[in-house]
């Protein structure tokens, strides 16, 4: 399977059935709109544009120093080719808080589904089953992956493009923070798809939940998006799948960094 060939119609479908989950199950919000790019460059590296241009942009503008001109200008060219020469980030998604717009980039989402696809092809996969998913956001999470040994391609683009959207869509109702977009994107990716049916599911957000648990506080805290897929995997966990997901998503708005890693650490798991 080509990912890229048919990218755009994979990203399009995730994004219609987050937000009509998010419409039967009443969840208000204002929809944010969808942007599909070739790479992350452009909207990753914006401010990087501003940061190392700001020093050719004063000295042209100010003339506190005339005689640095040419030294300003003579790193232009420096600036240029390292800016065009960086590779897409590991995480092929961003949100505009101010257009509401989230942008998914085609091209590093086509790796990392690729990437996992090569994964998968060592493994034995028959029938359809439910198997683990490292996460395309923190490659720390395991998700629950519903795979059709018949369509592999198939399930893992959906479900990485599901993961990804969710977490982009999150950011639209909970706000900026990344620990709780995490947690919001995983509880939606894992509710809408019915992932509550299968006990196999179950068993791979227990793991994770001990994973988690057994992590140094400052490993957690480094990676917000890695602490608030714990957090999830928690509540989960703790309550055998059943949540109402409007009353989670109002607990999710005003959850803290140090709540989430109290909630990681205090809960008693056999």
């Amino acid at each position: 399977m080509n990912t890229i060939d048919n990218l755009d119609s994979i990203i399009e479908k995730s994004f219609k059935n987050i937000t009509e989950y998010l419409d039967k199950n009443n969840i208000k919000y204002r929809s944010p709109k969808l942007r599909i790019m070739e790479s992350t460059w452009l909207f990753r590296n914006i401010p990087s544009i501003i940061v190392f241009s700001s020093p050719i942009v004063t000295g042209a503008l100010s003339y506190i120093d005339p005689s640095l001109l040419p030294l300003y200008l003579s790193t232009f060219p420096m600036v240029a080719l390292y800016l065009w020469s960086m590779e897409d980030i590991r995480i092929p998604e961003g949100y505009n808080p101010i257009t509401r717009t989230i942008y998914i980039a085609k091209k590093p989402l086509g790796r990392v589904i690729d990437r996992i696809i090569d994964d998968l092809s060592s493994k034995k996969i028959n029938g359809s089953s439910v198997i683990g998913l490292n996460s395309p956001i923190n490659n720390k999470i395991t998700y629950p992956l519903y795979i059709d040994s018949n369509n592999i391609e198939k399930s893992v683009a959906k479900a990485v493009s599901d993961i990804i959207i969710g977490h982009g869509i999150s950011h639209s109702i909970v706000g900026e923070y990344e620990h709780t977009a995490s947690a919001l994107g995983d509880l939606i990716y894992l509710s809408m798809n019915g992932l509550d049916r299968y006990p196999e599911a179950y068993k791979i957000i227990e793991e994770n939940v001990r994973k988690c648990k057994n992590e140094e506080d400052y490993v957690l805290m480094k990676d917000p998006n890695y602490f608030g897929s714990c957090y999830i995997n928690t509540v989960l966990h703790k309550n055998n799948f059943s949540i109402n997901i409007r009353k989670e998503i109002e607990k999710i708005k005003y959850l803290s960094e140090g709540d989430s890693i109290r909630t990681i650490k205090r809960y008693k798991i056999n």
